[in-house]
């Protein structure tokens, strides 16, 4: 017992040494709260960002020209990550899709998992969204004048080398300032293709997603995949079919794998709409049929045996159910025509999902 009061009593001499010296130390004046905390401007921040991002000249994070010092007039705190989404939302208002890329570009680094997925729907959103509105591009006059004797798609570097005559001057004297639009077009989401005598313009998914992928989550992953597959095989224009029946299928196996995985995405009515107008335009193509007189329609042989494999190399899915009532159909039709066929599956097609 005299050994544990001894204990005791060295154990509150230390305490009291250890606790006044606590006091000296730290006095009431370090208690004070004297910094400020700066209120987070929205408005400034853009401001500051938006000539870094809208340039022309702005280095994207896979590029090789990219420096430790590029984009570094931009400071990213933590109220910008805690603020992104609404920073964002103020500023893809009235955006062009290059400077709205550039915005995730700029950011990705610093945002969560489920930031970017956000974001990245967005961006999709106003690509598909602003495409409505660019699609008659190709239409345009000075368009037009700018490709007249080119043939290949068109991209940056046949902008950044084509000569402004004075010819062109006198046309449209505001040809410099269209080239530069078509210029961040084609960086900002969007390929421009000629197909035979016509040029068409499509979203390019596979020219700025791929950029991000080491910081997606799988379903983000796993739908840009289908979006990139999309943009690099383009299904068909408004008036040609330029996929064969086996590439077409494999795009529509895609999208039902990610219809089936995740049913709440997000995502599911997009993709819906194009698993009916793939799966649609495969088997109403016209190159099917061979007309042999003014009665008799057959479905070419090659056709139906390309329909037969399908059905069997992605048996167990509603792409293959849907071929095999199709075929067996035609089959017992000795092989002709038959619109009713067709119409029966489009109808089932545009139920599925």
């Amino acid at each position: 017992m005299k050994k544990l009061w001894i204990v005791l009593i060295v154990s509150l001499m230390l305490t009291g040494c250890s606790m006044k010296s606590i006091a000296n130390d730290i006095t009431y004046d370090k208690f004070e709260d004297k910094s400020e905390l700066k209120e987070f401007s929205m408005k400034a921040y853009i401001e500051t960002i938006d000539p870094v991002i809208s340039s022309k000249d702005y280095i994207r994070l896979d590029s090789i020209f990219l420096e430790e010092d590029s984009n570094e007039v931009v400071v990213i705190t933590d109220q910008v990550v805690n603020n992104i989404l609404n920073i964002y939302q103020s500023y893809e208002e009235n955006r062009s899709t290059y400077a709205v890329i550039n915005f995730l570009d700029l950011h990705i680094k610093r945002l969560s998992s489920l930031d970017i997925d956000i974001l990245i729907y967005k961006l999709i959103y106003k690509v598909e969204t602003d495409y409505i509105e660019l699609k008659n591009l190709v239409t345009e006059a000075q368009f037009l004048y700018i490709t007249k004797d080119y043939v290949n798609r068109l991209t940056n570097t046949y902008l950044d080398n084509y000569e402004v005559t004075q010819e062109a001057l006198a046309l449209y004297p505001e040809i410099e300032d269209y080239i530069e639009k078509l210029y961040l077009i084609i960086s900002g989401g969007y390929q421009i293709r000629k197909f035979e005598d016509r040029y068409y313009i499509f979203p390019d998914y596979a020219s700025f997603l791929v950029r991000y992928d080491d910081y997606y989550s799988e379903a983000t992953k796993d739908i840009t995949d289908i979006l990139v597959s999309k943009s690099r095989n383009i299904v068909k224009t408004e008036d040609m079919i330029l996929m064969d029946i086996e590439e077409i299928a494999y795009q529509i196996n895609q999208i039902e794998d990610y219809l089936k995985k995740y049913p709440d995405s997000v995502y599911y009515d997009m993709l819906r709409e194009t698993y009916r107008d793939y799966f649609i335009t495969m088997i109403t193509n016209e190159d099917n049929i061979e007309i042999l007189t003014s009665r008799v329609t057959l479905y070419k042989y090659d056709t139906l045996s390309d329909f037969r494999k399908i059905r069997d190399r992605y048996s167990y899915t509603q792409m293959s159910r849907l071929l095999d009532q199709m075929v067996t159909a035609i089959d017992e039709n000795a092989g002709q025509y038959n619109e009713a066929i067709i119409e029966d599956i489009i109808t089932k097609i545009n139920t599925s999902y």
